[in-house]
């Protein structure tokens, strides 16, 4: 996988999980906002300070709960997802996240499970803009 230096790109990162894409980007210089649920951010905050000490100054780990219309304060390039993709009733709250994030461009990337599925996030996305 090529990816190229993202010097100074501000990425806001959905359902960071591990932390490994967050860990990724800040590795190649962009400055990352990595967010998860209650549950997830201590295994998120650990997995940074640990895995990644060096990178972890690029790394802000927020709680956000996407039922809950909360914006994170700040400006992004970029919105990123990485398997979000997988409960259909998360599928509303995570366009309204993202939509309340504004950002230029945004990237969800998935594992294709349930083909129909999709199609019904794809259709909701196409109604939110």
């Amino acid at each position: 996988l090529r990816v190229p230096n993202m010097a100074g790109l501000r990425v806001l990162e959905l359902g960071s999980g591990t932390g490994w894409l967050a860990i990724q980007l800040a590795s190649r210089g962009a400055r990352v906002t990595a967010t998860d649920q209650v549950g997830a951010s201590q295994r998120l905050l650990q997995n940074v300070f640990s895995q990644a000490p060096k990178i972890a100054a690029n790394i802000e780990v927020h709680i956000l709960d996407w039922t809950i219309p909360k914006r994170i304060e700040g400006s992004w390039d970029l919105i990123v997802a990485s398997d979000t993709l997988y409960l259909q009733e998360s599928y509303v709250p995570l366009l309204e996240t993202i939509l309340r994030h504004d950002a230029p461009k945004t990237i969800l990337a998935y594992e294709q499970r349930k083909p129909y599925e999709e199609q019904v996030f794809s259709l909701l996305a196409s109604q939110y803009g």
